[in-house]
């Protein structure tokens, strides 16, 4: 694990998925055209930078079919540059290609100099994506990445809500989600091995903030133009540490 990076301010944006660009694509369904993809994802990270020194992003970049790179467009490789570039980035299990180019599976910080935490996507902890699991989930991965270019559009959202977490609509927030699940429980059982005092993940496509022993588990969430849902933390002015999850518009 790398070392920590000291910081006063952290903003982590939540699952994107961006795909092919074309009605599809959850993120870019909306009015952006062709020559504009990069556009919104460039605004939405130069607003965060204003109001903190660190931005980064939990991973899963990419939507699913993009991930097996059996198609790609242009725009994902310039937008592979920027996550690069401009973000503290963290690969998740859709992200091979950020992957291959040295992204981290996990970046630590330590904000203030006195509270130490770290970032990730959280796949680690799933047992589809880890484990004796990995095999039948990325078998899994491969044939719905098929059956959604497949399918007419409303037939493949429509089971794509039935059966995943990943929702088609305007994000909603909801920070104090009392459900302690073991999923929730494994991140906190790791961060605890680390002497984390706070963490940021995503993979699961639902905005969350949690107390488990003492640790500070937040769900950046996810996005869908054109909403962006994201994570915060920072030192506040009597050096305790703040944090929390909020939704904008780019």
């Amino acid at each position: 694990m790398e070392a920590p990076i000291v910081t006063d301010s952290l903003a982590e944006i939540g699952d994107m998925h961006c795909g092919k660009g074309d009605k599809r694509d959850g993120w870019d369904y909306g009015n952006c055209d062709h020559k504009c993809r990069e556009a919104p994802f460039i605004q939405a990270i130069m607003k965060l930078m204003v109001t903190f020194e660190r931005v980064g992003q939990v991973g899963d970049a990419w939507d699913l079919w993009e991930s097996f790179y059996w198609q790609i467009a242009r725009h994902l490789r310039k937008l592979t540059r920027l996550v690069i570039d401009l973000l503290d980035g963290v690969y998740g299990n859709h992200d091979k290609k950020m992957r291959s180019k040295g992204v981290p599976a996990i970046r630590q910080y330590l904000i203030g100099g006195k509270y130490l935490g770290g970032v990730m996507h959280g796949h680690q902890f799933d047992p589809w994506n880890s484990g004796p699991g990995t095999v039948v989930g990325r078998a899994v991965h491969a044939i719905w990445g098929v059956f959604e270019r497949i399918l007419p559009m409303r037939m493949s959202r429509a089971l794509e809500n039935r059966f995943s977490n990943n929702e088609r609509k305007t994000p909603s927030m909801d920070e104090y989600d009392g459900s302690i699940t073991d999923y929730i429980k494994k991140v906190a059982d790791f961060a605890i091995a680390n002497d984390w005092t706070w963490v940021i993940i995503g993979h699961r496509h639902k905005q969350g903030k949690y107390k488990v022993r003492g640790v500070t588990i937040m769900d950046a969430g996810h996005c869908l133009f054109p909403w962006f849902q994201y994570a915060w933390v920072r030192i506040g002015k009597r050096r305790e540490l703040l944090s929390g999850l909020k939704k904008m518009e780019v």
